[in-house]
């Protein structure tokens, strides 16, 4: 599993009828804690142990608990889109410059003259003429 703050593992629950005759809807939810092996957690330790899948409530809950900058996330209500494409073509931009960087020049690349592709690539009858060859 990736570092990630919130895991949920998310299912359809059924509504109905509580005892005290309040309908309740049907509605997705998702668990916040580990249990019965499937994996779930919540890092922020706002969301609770299971809670209605509603991602811009969650975003909305953890930031009002930490008053962290939610503009880069798409459903956040202050996203800004075109600053979100500036800076994902910034970064695009730097991570191609550091790929240039990185990669080894290969243009004048020559092969080793005894360069011969292995014997499990080789046909049976290149195998048999290797063999008498050598």
């Amino acid at each position: 599993m990736g570092l990630v703050e919130v895991i949920g593992y998310c299912a359809f629950v059924e509504g109905g009828e509580l005892e005290d005759g309040t309908e309740v809807p049907d509605r997705y939810m998702a668990q916040l804690v580990q249990r019965k092996g499937r994996r779930a957690g919540d890092a922020t330790g706002v969301l609770g142990k299971a809670r209605e899948l509603n991602l811009t409530e969650w975003v909305e809950t953890i930031a009002k608990e930490y008053g962290e900058d939610t503009s880069d996330i798409p459903f956040a209500p202050d996203f800004d889109p075109e600053e979100s494409a500036r800076i994902d073509a910034e970064t695009a931009a730097a991570e191609a410059a550091a790929e240039a960087d990185a990669a080894p020049d290969t243009s004048d690349f020559q092969p080793a003259p005894d360069d011969r592709p292995p014997e499990s690539l080789l046909t049976l009858d290149e195998q048999h003429a290797r063999t008498e060859a050598a």
